[in-house]
């Protein structure tokens, strides 16, 4: 056995994840930054990259938005500039987005996961590996083009 056998056999047992992190250096720096989580959290986005967001987790105000239900409750958790959506009921399915503390940057991180997809079947992983590759992609260009349509 190769250790892409090993792999692959760990995927079958817990599932396929994929994690995409990009940096995205701002022009207009801090005020452009600013702009785009204060339009993020005024209004949170329904759909990212064509999949339906479940929660807006807010962890500057430590509340989360079902967007199923308009119910907004209290999150566990440290506070910070952070928001994070979600994809499914359970959350692994993700994108996180923060500022940089250094730097004119806005990072995003997804994390896609098979665990999340009652429709992607254990039978076929190399299909459900390119079925969560491409959701994570739809993902992180839907997240940036959100951003960019808050700055007009």
């Amino acid at each position: 056995r190769t250790i892409r056998d090993e792999l692959d056999e760990i995927y079958q047992t817990y599932g396929y994840f994929r994690e995409i992190q990009k940096s995205v250096t701002r022009t207009g720096g801090h005020r452009e930054i600013v702009a785009i989580m204060k339009g993020l959290r005024g209004t949170p986005p329904k759909v990212i990259g064509g999949h339906h967001v479940v929660e807006a987790i807010d962890r500057q105000t430590g509340e989360a938005l079902n967007q199923r239900t308009d119910n907004i409750h209290s999150v566990a958790g440290d506070r910070g500039d952070i928001l994070i959506f979600t994809f499914s009921e359970t959350g692994h399915t993700r994108v996180t987005v923060r500022p940089s503390g250094t730097e004119p940057k806005i990072k995003y991180y997804v994390s896609a996961t098979s665990v999340d997809q009652p429709g992607q079947t254990e039978d076929d992983l190399h299909r459900t590996k390119q079925a969560i590759d491409r959701m994570a992609e739809d993902i992180i260009d839907g997240m940036l083009n959100v951003s960019e349509e808050i700055l007009g």
